[in-house]
């Protein structure tokens, strides 16, 4: 009897769970709470409105460069200590936001912002401590399921804070969060790093291991797919509200409401790739996710030609969102796959180029932008197609290097 409860008991406390889960939330809170309110932002401060894109893409482009360092951070000192100095810096950068006396500033701490959010990636790093059984991979899955949450009721509590107050109530919401998860974490966290590798922290171990993995040919498939996808969903984030509200009239309150019928959709795109991946092969998995992909490309090239209603425009990018969701999985499996005895670092240095594709297209996007949809739709056509486009050559030169 002693056995099968060993079997069976929690690896960590529920409470430490819940912890977790909420701390994983955090990047993606942070970036899409902003999204109702980025035009009024710019506006307020006297920059053009378009400009307001910059302050999802200015938190996506530290949080990608980040990512990388605190995780690295966390294998040479320890993950406790790592993680309370995140949600520490988080925490104050939040708090600057809310007194930024000018755009720019307020623009540099977006970035700096972005730059202290490591603690999600140290959390992963703690569940996986605890080894691989299925209790792990249970944890794994629960702390993944969270992080989809965050752009389903961020976007909408971002509007409802505008609603009852003004943008500012996002920064001090971000910043109590961040204070309440650095008490918990100080007071429950426990330190789960049996061995400490401090020699990974230098360029002499970041430099060789991302050049080792930008020359396995799946990783630079599934890792350019992703990234170029996500760019032109990058310019969704920067833009959405704005080109919403200047060519359709939707109020910055009202916008929440219809970007969380995209990241529905973007769910639905995961979750349906997830159960074809369970029955079929992932290249096969991956080359019906890029067909779609291909299909939403046309979509927005024809919105070049005219101004679509709001209904069609929106559902066109619900239909490119949907393709993100079903090529990101695909897409990240197949790069995982030559990771070899280091699929930490893989994975994180996939998501400093994943953060910094989502800031190019978005900043792509704004350069772009007049008054009308064109910019977000020129946007996708250009770097969706270059992912179709890197699906196609890799096919056509063979599937094996």
């Amino acid at each position: 009897m002693s056995a099968a409860r060993a079997e069976t008991a929690p690896l960590i406390p529920p409470a430490v769970v819940w912890l977790l889960c909420a701390i994983s939330m955090m990047p993606a809170v942070s970036t899409d709470i902003m999204l109702p309110a980025t035009g009024l932002i710019a506006a307020e401060y006297g920059v053009p409105e378009a400009f307001g894109g910059l302050l999802v893409g200015g938190f996506l482009l530290g949080y990608g460069f980040g990512q990388v360092v605190w995780g690295i951070a966390s294998d040479a000192w320890g993950r406790r200590p790592i993680i309370l100095m995140s949600l520490g810096a988080m925490t104050l950068a939040a708090a600057g936001c809310v007194v930024a006396p000018n755009f720019w500033v307020l623009l540099a701490l977006r970035f700096v912002h972005g730059l202290c959010a490591g603690a999600p990636v140290v959390a992963r790093a703690m569940t996986r401590d605890l080894g691989t059984g299925p209790q792990t991979v249970q944890l794994l899955s629960l702390l993944m399921a969270t992080v989809s949450l965050g752009p389903l009721v961020a976007p909408v509590l971002g509007s409802a804070l505008l609603v009852l107050f003004d943008w500012r109530a996002c920064f001090v919401l971000l910043a109590v969060v961040g204070a309440v998860c650095w008490v918990l974490a100080f007071r429950m966290l426990p330190e789960t790093l049996r061995v400490r590798r401090p020699e990974r922290f230098s360029l002499g171990f970041v430099l060789p291991a991302g050049r080792n993995l930008l020359r396995e040919r799946e990783y630079l498939l599934g890792g350019s797919v992703i990234v170029l996808t996500f760019a032109g969903y990058g310019s969704v984030l920067a833009l959405g509200a704005v080109v919403a509200e200047q060519a359709y009239g939707v109020t910055p309150e009202a916008f929440g409401a219809i970007f969380f019928v995209a990241a529905v959709c973007n769910a639905v795109g995961s979750v349906s790739m997830r159960w074809f991946g369970a029955r079929f092969s992932l290249d096969g998995v991956m080359a019906v996710a890029v067909s779609v992909l291909a299909l939403a490309i046309c979509v927005q090239g024809a919105f070049l030609a005219f101004t679509p209603p709001l209904a069609l425009f929106w559902g066109g990018i619900c239909l490119y969102l949907l393709c993100f969701g079903a090529i990101m999985p695909s897409g990240m499996a197949i790069a995982m796959r030559p990771a070899g005895g280091m699929p930490g670092f893989a994975a994180s240095f996939l998501g400093m180029l994943l953060m910094i594709g989502a800031f190019l297209g978005g900043s792509v996007a704004t350069a772009l932008h007049g008054t009308d949809h064109r910019a977000i739709s020129l946007t996708m056509v250009i770097f969706g197609g270059a992912a179709v486009a890197v699906y196609g050559l890799h096919c056509l030169t063979g599937r094996r290097s």
